[in-house]
């Protein structure tokens, strides 16, 4: 009997921490891609009954990883676990927060030729309810297209597909998931041997303006004949700014802004610590950035707001 007792309390203490194991309300990870490098920023909402520890897999080449946890910036210990290598940010308290991770790698791009490739699996800390995948391509470049090759240059097929008119962006929805991996075939618009020439001209161009500009100069100072006397103005007073007045709600953004490192949150963030409507916020962000207190940078489908210093 006592055996069948030890082993039923094994089993209700597994199955207990299964339960109550954390979970991410939403995740959204961003690719930023250049020619050579891509930088992963991952956002996500950390839902959690007890203390949890931060682990999880980064590629081989990764030197560094930041983390932003209740607005506070740290690094991350990098350490490896059976040969894999991975991201120690330390235990957290438990409730519900969001958390950005930031990392550079190599090792998603592989050249091939005129083309390159990007192939990554983003592994998160915890399973995530609501998932999105981002790429941003280098700017310049695009997707092939070849009929009945869909699948060839995207896998899985994207869900949304965007542009901001330098960048293309794709996106990958899905739920429920703590691993999701991304292959894209890309290639730039214009051939690079033919850009290479383009800018040749170009600056080829600029110089013998510049040099035509010169000589025009050295030219009329020498045919000056009469010294020119400056005459130094008084230097105008500065006119205060005029502070625009800001309402309770105005002021309450601002001030969150102001003690944020770098003056800079995401709109997710404000609404997080604001518990204002989304509709709500919007409209105070809205009226700040036509006053020319806060700037809006828009990345996919979330924003980024930053308090302007004047």
């Amino acid at each position: 009997m006592k055996p069948k007792i030890v082993l039923s309390i094994l089993i209700l203490f597994f199955v207990l921490s299964f339960v109550n194991a954390a979970e991410l309300d939403y995740a959204e990870t961003r690719a930023i891609m250049d020619k050579d490098s891509v930088n992963i920023i991952s956002e996500f909402k950390i839902i959690s009954d007890k203390d949890e520890i931060i682990l999880f897999e980064i590629p081989e080449d990764v030197k560094k990883v930041n983390i932003n946890i209740r607005d506070v910036w740290k690094d991350c210990q990098i350490i490896k676990i059976n040969k894999t290598k991975k991201a120690d940010c330390g235990k957290v308290s438990k409730g519900r927060f969001i958390t950005l991770i930031n990392f550079t790698t190599r090792k998603p791009i592989e050249d091939l030729g005129k083309q390159k490739m990007f192939k990554f699996e983003d592994k998160l800390p915890f399973k995530a309810r609501d998932y999105s995948f981002i790429l941003e391509l280098p700017t310049g470049y695009i997707i092939p297209k070849k009929e009945n090759k869909i699948d060839f240059f995207l896998s899985p097929n994207p869900d949304e597909t965007s542009s901001d008119g330098q960048r293309i962006s794709i996106t990958w929805k899905d739920r429920l998931v703590q691993k999701y991996s991304v292959l894209a075939i890309t290639q730039p618009l214009v051939d690079q041997k033919s850009q290479s020439i383009f800018t040749f001209v170009v600056a080829i161009a600029i110089i013998i303006l510049i040099a035509v500009a010169v000589s025009f100069y050295i030219l009329k100072q020498k045919n000056k004949q009469k010294k020119t006397v400056s005459v130094s103005k008084p230097k105008k007073k500065k006119k205060k700014e005029v502070v625009p007045e800001l309402i309770e709600s105005e002021q309450k953004i601002v001030d969150l802004l102001k003690n944020s490192p770098n003056k800079e949150l995401w709109q997710k963030q404000l609404l997080n610590e604001t518990n204002f409507s989304k509709a709500k916020l919007s409209r105070i962000i809205r009226n700040l950035e036509s006053r020319g207190v806060v700037s809006k940078t828009i990345y996919g489908n979330t924003n980024k707001i930053a308090l302007i210093e004047k």
